[in-house]
């Protein structure tokens, strides 16, 4: 089942597609649905190609601002940070983060 973004901000949960709340998700650790309590969490592949995609991004940026050589490499990893919190709003929006069972917690 695909996730779905909500007009008033949140997630639904995989288990019983119930909203939850962008206050509730945690992108760092496992949280409960406010309805079911299933224990939910941010997809980590979801989180490594946005932060992958971020660095790549940064560093098409810089090599147009004409860095090259080794400082391109340090300066697209410090310019990827800003252009996430950046970027964040539009890419919930566009691709939200999809939620996973934990199976080990609610067996």
């Amino acid at each position: 089942m695909p996730t779905r973004l909500y007009r008033n901000g949140g997630l639904n949960c995989p288990k019983c597609a119930a909203l939850i709340p962008w206050s509730l998700v945690d992108y760092r650790t496992i949280f409960q649905c406010n309805h079911c309590r299933a224990s939910v969490w941010v997809s980590r592949q979801y989180l490594i190609r946005s932060a992958i995609a971020h660095v790549i991004l940064a560093g098409v940026l810089c090599f147009a601002a004409g860095m090259r050589g080794f400082l391109l490499v340090p300066s697209a990893i410090l310019l990827s940070f800003p252009l996430g919190f950046v970027t964040s709003f539009a890419r919930r929006r566009i691709a939200p983060p999809p939620l996973e069972i934990n199976e080990q917690l609610d067996e």
